[in-house]
C-alpha cells in the first residue's frame, strides 16, 4: 500500500493487527509513547495498551497511510442490521468457498494476525439423542481484555462451517438454528448468539458481535427453535438459487429489543423497565457513540437494573439471559458495564479518571475506549501499589 504525503490520527481500523505489527508503529514513533507508561518495552507491554496509545490523541502518533477502506459493502436496504458476506455452502465442494471473505482490515498481510486455536466440543440436540463432536478451529483474535481472547461471531461461524464439524442446515426445515454458549454468570443456561434460518436467501444474525473464549476452549449448543420468535429475515441480495450462510453483525452490541417477545419473564422486566427513570434516555441512545458522561449514565442504569433483578424469584424466575433480553443488550456489554461502574465507584473521584469520565467531546470515542481507559488506569494503579 503506498503512502501519502500527509500524516493522519490513527483509527480502530489502523490498529487491528498483531503484536508484532503494533511494535513496528509504535518504534517508528517512539518519542511519542506516553511518559505515564515508563519506558516502552516490546516483550512486556501488552497490545491493548499499546492500542490504546496508539489512538489517544494526546500522545500524537499517526501514519502517512492511506485510510483504511471497510472491507465490507455498504449496507443495503433490507432487514439485515449489519454488514454481511457469505459463507462457505456446506452442501457443496471446497471450490465454492465464500469468494467474498473480508480482507485485512490494515496495511498489513492477512497472515500477520493474531489467531488462536480453539477446542469447540459441539452438542447438537436436535438429534436424539443429541449428537457430540469436536472441532479444532484457528480463529483471528478480535480483542483481548486482561486475560481474556475475544473474537467476531462470523468469524467463528465462517471458521466452524468450514470444519470437518460444520453444522448441517436442512434446506426447507422448520424454525431457525440456533448456537448458544454457557452463560458465563449461570452455566446452567445458555447465551444464543447465532441463529440460521432453513430457507435460502437467508440471513445469519450475529449478536452478540464478539464472543469470549475461555481458556482455548468452548462449549457450543445447538438447537432448532419456532420462527415465531426468532426475528430473522430474509436477505436481500442474495440470489434466489442461494443456498449460502450470510452472518449480519450488529453495528453495536447495544440492540433495539424485540417488543413483542412472548417471554413472559422478559415482558414482566421490560414493565419494570419502562417505570424506571433514566429508561427514555437509555433507550434513546443505542446505536449512537455517546460522551462520558451518557455512557457512564447508561452503564449505571443497566447495572442497578440488573442487580435490582437478579435475584427475582416471584411472580416470575429472572435468569441473567432475560435480564439482558430486556435491556437490549449483549452479553459481553453488561459484564463490561459492571466492571466498569465498579471501578468508577472505587476510584471515580481520583482526579485522572474524574477527568476522564467529565469528556463531553464533540467526537466521542465511545464505551470501549472509556471501557478501555478504565480497565487499564486500574491495572496501572494496582501495580504501583505492589511495587
Amino acid at each position: 500500500m503506498s503512502s501519502s504525503g500527509f500524516e493522519r490520527p490513527y483509527t480502530e481500523d489502523d490498529v487491528q493487527v498483531n503484536k508484532k505489527n503494533l511494535t513496528k508503529l509504535i518504534e517508528r514513533q517512539i518519542s511519542k509513547w506516553p511518559k505515564d507508561q515508563g519506558k516502552f518495552s516490546a516483550s512486556k507491554t501488552k497490545s491493548e495498551v499499546m492500542k490504546a496509545a496508539l489512538l489517544d490523541p494526546r500522545n500524537g502518533f499517526s501514519t502517512n497511510k492511506p485510510p483504511i477502506k471497510s472491507p465490507h459493502p455498504p449496507k443495503q436496504g433490507g432487514a439485515s442490521s449489519g454488514p454481511s458476506h457469505a459463507l462457505p455452502n456446506t452442501n457443496q465442494g471446497l471450490q465454492d468457498s465464500n469468494p467474498i471473505l473480508p480482507p485485512p482490515s490494515s496495511e498489513f498481510e492477512e497472515e500477520s494476525t493474531e489467531r488462536v486455536t480453539v477446542r469447540v466440543y459441539i452438542e447438537d440436540t436436535r438429534a436424539v439423542p443429541s449428537q457430540k463432536t469436536v472441532a479444532l478451529l484457528s480463529l483471528p483474535i478480535s480483542s483481548r481484555e486482561n486475560d481474556s481472547v475475544h473474537v467476531l461471531s462470523k468469524e467463528f461461524l465462517n471458521a466452524l462451517q468450514r470444519s470437518n464439524s460444520a453444522i448441517e442446515i436442512p434446506p426447507g426445515g422448520p424454525g431457525v438454528v440456533r448456537l448458544s454458549f454457557p452463560d458465563p454468570e449461570d452455566k446452567e443456561w445458555k447465551v444464543p448468539f447465532i441463529r440460521i434460518p432453513h430457507a435460502p436467501n437467508s440471513v445469519a444474525i450475529c449478536d452478540p458481535e464478539t464472543i469470549e473464549i475461555p481458556n482455548d476452549r468452548f462449549k457450543l449448543y445447538v438447537d432448532n427453535v419456532s420462527l415465531s420468535s426468532s426475528g430473522i429475515a430474509m436477505h436481500p441480495q442474495m440470489p434466489s438459487s442461494s443456498t449460502s450462510i450470510v452472518p449480519s453483525d450488529p453495528q453495536n452490541s447495544r440492540q433495539t429489543p424485540d417488543e413483542h417477545s412472548p417471554d413472559p419473564v422478559v415482558k414482566f422486566l421490560r414493565e419494570k423497565l419502562a417505570a424506571r427513570e433514566g429508561y427514555t434516555s437509555f433507550v434513546a441512545n443505542r446505536g449512537h457513540t455517546m460522551s462520558n458522561p451518557v455512557i457512564v449514565a447508561d452503564w449505571r442504569f443497566a447495572v442497578e437494573f440488573s442487580k435490582a433483578y437478579k435475584a427475582t424469584k416471584t411472580p416470575v424466575k429472572v435468569t441473567p439471559a432475560s435480564i439482558r433480553d430486556a435491556l437490549g443488550v449483549g452479553a459481553t456489554w453488561l459484564s463490561n458495564a459492571h466492571t466498569a461502574v465498579g471501578i468508577i465507584d472505587q476510584h471515580g473521584l481520583v482526579a485522572e479518571v474524574a477527568t476522564e469520565l467529565a469528556k463531553n467531546d464533540d467526537s466521542p470515542s465511545g464505551s470501549t475506549a472509556l471501557y478501555n481507559f478504565l480497565t487499564k488506569w486500574k491495572k496501572d494503579f494496582e501495580a504501583q501499589g505492589t511495587t
